[in-house]
């Protein structure tokens, strides 16, 4: 069996609550083209060489700054 870090640093923040999305995924959200997605510099994580995922706090964090009064 493998044994899991403790990670007293992240206990509590709800950091493996939600999995990391996928550029579909954020498109989805956001409303726009999975290709958008890679232009609006919403921090990611590189999991391999050409695979990009992106946090759900991170794509949250992205609309609340663009969010406006109307």
């Amino acid at each position: 069996m493998r044994r899991v870090e403790n990670r007293p640093d992240l206990v509590g923040d709800g950091w493996d609550a939600e999995p990391l999305m996928t550029a579909r995924h954020v498109a989805r959200a956001l409303g726009i083209s999975p290709k958008r997605v890679y232009e609006l510099q919403i921090p990611c994580v590189r999991v391999f060489n050409r695979t990009l995922r992106y946090r759900p706090a991170d794509v949250r964090a992205f609309i609340d700054r663009r969010t406006e009064a109307a």
